[in-house]
Order: structure tokens, then C-alpha cells, then sequence
């Protein structure tokens, strides 16, 4: 009898591979996600230090004014800039979103195939112990002959 031949391993493979590049995107954009919230709190915190300066510059009554404009200037642009980051964060989490529910359905499909390919691969192997057991039983029948013949 002939080997197992799943006849969409093509199929099967290409839905695995798929999967995996599906699973590889979502770590990218999870890393890109962790990249962007780690740039917000840089952001903030150097927001944090300006404000600072800027309570001891006013606390210490050394105003000058083109300097707090500039550190003003300053936090508006990170705050914009926090916006901005904000704004691409749920875009990623949108696109993320999208393919996880990709990814879902890839692993329907790979579970659908392999389900199939483990009912044909036992439907093979049945008629293996079948093909197995009638030469098994041709043998025993071909020595009988044989020995009938003999006496």
C-alpha cells in the first residue's frame, strides 16, 4: 500500500504559515505598542522637570522671560507630541485588534485541516491493518495449500 498522502498539506501549510506570520505581526505592533508608551513617559517626565524648573525659577524670582517661553514652548510641544503618540497607540491597537480576529479564524482553519488530515490518516491506517491482515490471511491460506498438497 502507498504511503499517507494528506491531499491539502499544501493548504494545511500555507494556513500555518499564515498563523505564524499573523502571530509574528501581533508581537510587533505589542513591542511597538510597549515602544510608544515608554515614549510618553519619557514625555511626561521630562514635562515633570520642566515644571519644576520653571516653580524654582518663579520660586527663586530669577524670571527671565525668553527662558520660560522657551520651556513653555517646550511642554506644549510634548504635549502634543504625547497627543500625537496617544493617537498612533490606539491606531495600533485597532490594527492589532484586526488581526487577532485573523488570527482567530487562521486557527479555526489550520484546526479545521487538521482535523481532517488525523480522520484521513486513521481512515489510512485502517485500511493499512486491513490490506495487513488479508495478506496475513492470503499467507496462511497460500500454507495450507501447500501442506494439503504436501500430504
Amino acid at each position: 500500500m502507498k504511503n499517507f498522502n494528506f491531499k491539502f498539506e499544501k493548504i494545511l501549510k500555507i494556513k500555518k504559515d499564515s498563523k505564524e506570520k499573523l502571530e509574528n505581526k501581533i508581537k510587533e505592533i505589542n513591542n511597538l505598542i510597549n515602544k510608544e508608551i515608554n515614549s510618553i513617559k519619557i514625555a511626561e517626565n521630562k514635562i515633570n522637570f520642566i515644571r519644576q524648573e520653571l516653580i524654582e525659577i518663579k520660586d527663586n524670582k530669577k524670571l527671565n522671560f525668553n527662558e520660560m517661553k522657551v520651556k513653555n514652548e517646550y511642554i506644549q510641544y510634548l504635549n502634543e507630541h504625547i497627543k500625537n503618540i496617544k493617537n498612533y497607540i490606539r491606531i495600533l491597537e485597532k490594527n492589532r485588534e484586526i488581526l487577532i480576529n485573523e488570527l482567530k479564524e487562521e486557527k479555526k482553519e489550520v484546526k479545521k485541516f487538521e482535523t481532517i488530515k488525523d480522520k484521513q490518516y486513521e481512515e489510512y491506517k485502517k485500511e493499512l491493518n486491513k490490506e495487513e491482515q488479508r495478506l496475513v490471511d492470503d499467507n496462511i491460506i497460500y500454507k495450507y495449500k501447500i501442506l494439503n498438497n504436501i500430504y
